[in-house]
């Protein structure tokens, strides 16, 4: 990629502050999987937050409507009772190792490649403030997202990255990185 473009992406993507257009149904229906993209971390032992566990409940949802989907989410949702079936885990792929360094978003799609290298149009499943950056990344990763409704996901103010605890703190964190993420090559 041409550095003026680079530039250019990197003055003109933090100002995109709206998530993008949901796809049509007709194309949901096109997915191979559902992968759900954390948005926080807690504490080992505590629950997983509000952020993540909303990430859940819509991963299922769309489950019920694609049941021959694989379910793909970070360690960071794993603990969630809502995929905790028959003592097991109802998710297909756990990507990142539980309380190794955290990945980024890009780290995140880049695992997903490496792992699944035959996926490529994911359903993703994202908070609202952070689908923008995800849907770039997988683009960039050589996927076809595919961006489902969802219902407005909650900031959670227990987690340990200041960033997703409320509006505020997250675009004054998102901004940068989106504009790091285009300088680098990674959107």
């Amino acid at each position: 990629m041409n550095h003026a473009l680079q530039i250019a992406k990197a003055i003109y993507y933090p100002l995109l502050i709206t998530p993008p257009s949901p796809s049509h149904r007709d194309l949901l229906a096109t997915a191979d999987s559902i992968v759900g993209v954390p948005f926080g971390t807690h504490p080992e032992g505590s629950p997983i937050g509000a952020t993540n566990q909303s990430i859940v409940e819509e991963m299922l949802r769309l489950h019920e409507l694609y049941p021959h989907l694989p379910l793909i989410a970070q360690w960071e949702m794993e603990d969630s009772p809502l995929l905790q079936v028959d003592g097991g885990l109802r998710l297909d792929l756990v990507i990142g190792e539980r309380w190794h360094p955290h990945i980024n978003t890009y780290e995140f799609f880049q695992e997903l490649r490496a792992k699944r290298p035959d996926l490529k149009r994911p359903i993703i499943v994202a908070h609202q403030g952070h689908m923008r950056r995800c849907v770039w990344v997988a683009k960039r990763q050589v996927f076809e997202p595919r961006v489902p409704r969802l219902r407005e996901m909650p900031f959670d103010p227990t987690s340990l990255h200041w960033q997703t605890h409320g509006p505020m703190e997250f675009f004054i964190w998102e901004r940068p990185v989106v504009g790091w993420f285009a300088l680098t090559g990674k959107i």
